[in-house]
């Protein structure tokens, strides 16, 4: 079902096109391990005034290390995490972090109308979200967390983190930010800035170059009445799809990683864009982040941002984790342990090997490591010989134990399908399959799951992003990660097996 879509838009800000996603067919079979079953199931497809105008700050690009940020763009899978050991400006954000039990800490947000939150309740709105996901990570005592205010509050004396909404509806790169509301962030001393505009920008034609001076005589004209250390957070923004915009979207993109670049002590980027593109943006809406003006925000729009940002804002300095690895590089034998330490546990009666490595199979079912945890990001080559229809896939929070688990399988034989299915360890449901392209060879199979948000790649596309249903609540503690088959078979074959954290 295509949701009806407007072109009614309040002030032109991004979104892109909302699509509701098919109703799949759904099977259950009762008190079977999902490997089991999936073996039957492989032969059956189913379906103000301006910063230019009033406050004249000079253009300044300041020489640094262009490598200082490291590297910014951001993976399909989320948000891959910046690292603030090599973006010194991250380093005041862990600074200010410190003070939060003694101190007031303020947050400003500026931007358009995504920051303005238009048409939702406070509670709804990203900047909101943002404030209690940092309130609660860095509590700094009972009754100091604070409700978001705007520009013209007072500034919060008390200890904690507060946050301070400036967003404009309709407002661009040249009138985001006025000579006004310059006074009102002095009074307000943030530690931290952000900006997300450019929407409106890309819709209106204005050049990439003008975009970047703009917005670097905003950034000029705060650094010039902020004496305490402080950060400026420039957030680019989910693309537009009421017209097409990626080329100047990238090219705004490549503005802001370019300026972080530039100043690495004092300004960084988080790219939200690479999330909502990972699920099918600016082309489909399968979340329904998006209303039906195709512009702004619904509630889980603006909740999917807030989790990104919180994931980036929130964290000590670190990289990606990757709690399981395992190449199979080793003598031919039983599949003994990864090569991140964990030790490899079958589902009972299983019976994988290592040969040639890669892991072959003599009697069907999953092989689980645990990762530690169940918001994860796993990726595995999975050689098929198409000389049948066993399917063969990777799983997530899996119990061996139980053979529970979330898992993407392809299937190489006459009926090439990739599908999705949800284990509780009494229950099998096929949640999604569809006939697909899977050739004789090798295919990397990658799936990741956030919260109730399940996502399915196949050799790098695609090819699914769904809400797993209420029977997955039950494998929301599981921490296990894997691969497996639905039939003993010796023409599978899996190989390198990653899984991050997402």
């Amino acid at each position: 079902m295509i949701r009806k879509r407007r072109n009614d838009s309040v002030s032109g800000e991004p979104d892109t096109h909302v699509q509701t996603p098919a109703s799949t067919a759904r099977r259950t079979i009762l008190a079977i391990p999902l490997l089991a079953a999936l073996g039957a199931a492989a032969a059956s497809p189913v379906a103000g005034s301006t910063v230019e105008q009033t406050m004249g700050a000079k253009t300044s690009t300041s020489s640094g290390n262009p490598n200082a940020l490291g590297q910014t763009a951001l993976t399909e899978a989320f948000a891959e995490r910046l690292d603030p050991t090599k973006n010194p400006a991250l380093g005041v954000l862990l600074a200010a972090y410190t003070r939060a039990p003694t101190e007031p800490i303020t947050v400003v947000a500026l931007g358009s109308s995504t920051t303005a939150g238009v048409d939702e309740i406070p509670a709804d709105r990203w900047v909101n979200k943002l404030c209690a996901a940092m309130q609660s990570r860095y509590a700094s005592g009972p009754g100091r967390d604070s409700t978001t205010g705007n520009l013209t509050s007072p500034r919060n004396t008390l200890p904690g983190i507060h946050f301070y909404n400036g967003g404009l509806p309709g407002a661009r790169s040249n009138t985001y930010l006025n000579a006004a509301m310059v006074g009102q962030i002095t009074a307000l001393a943030p530690s931290i800035i952000t900006h997300m505009v450019g929407a409106n920008d890309a819709k209106d034609g204005t050049p990439a170059a003008t975009y970047r001076e703009y917005m670097i005589r905003s950034l000029d004209a705060i650094d010039a009445v902020l004496p305490q250390p402080h950060v400026h957070i420039l957030i680019h923004a989910h693309e537009r799809s009421d017209q097409d915009l990626t080329a100047r979207w990238n090219e705004y993109r490549g503005v802001l990683q370019g300026i972080a670049q530039e100043r690495p002590r004092n300004v960084a980027l988080i790219d939200i864009s690479r999330g909502f593109e990972s699920i099918g943006f600016p082309k489909s809406d399968p979340m329904d982040f998006l209303k039906d003006d195709r512009i702004h925000l619904t509630p889980a729009g603006h909740d999917f941002a807030a989790r990104i940002l919180s994931q980036e804002l929130m964290t000590a300095a670190r990289n990606v984790r990757t709690p399981i690895s395992d190449s199979f590089a080793r003598a031919n034998g039983p599949l003994g342990s990864a090569d991140s330490g964990q030790r490899w546990i079958g589902t009972p009666g299983s019976l994988f090997t290592v040969s040639g490595e890669k892991v072959s199979i003599a009697v069907a079912g999953s092989a689980i490591a645990d990762s530690s945890f169940s918001n994860v990001d796993a990726s595995m080559t999975i050689t098929h010989t198409g000389a049948d229809n066993n399917p063969a896939g990777v799983l997530v929070r899996a119990d061996a134990v139980t053979g529970a688990g979330i898992g993407l399988f392809i299937t190489a034989g006459t009926g090439q399908q990739v599908s999705l299915h949800v284990n509780d360890g009494a229950t099998n449901l096929e949640i999604w399959r569809e006939p697909r392209a899977v050739a004789p060879g090798d295919h990397e199979v990658r799936l990741v799951v956030v919260g109730n948000t399940c996502v399915a790649y196949l050799d790098g596309a695609l090819v699914k992003a769904i809400s797993l249903p209420a029977s997955a609540a039950a494998l929301a503690g599981n921490t296990g990660a894997g691969f497996g088959c639905g039939a003993s078979t010796p023409v599978v074959a899996f190989g390198r097996f990653v899984v991050r954290e997402s």
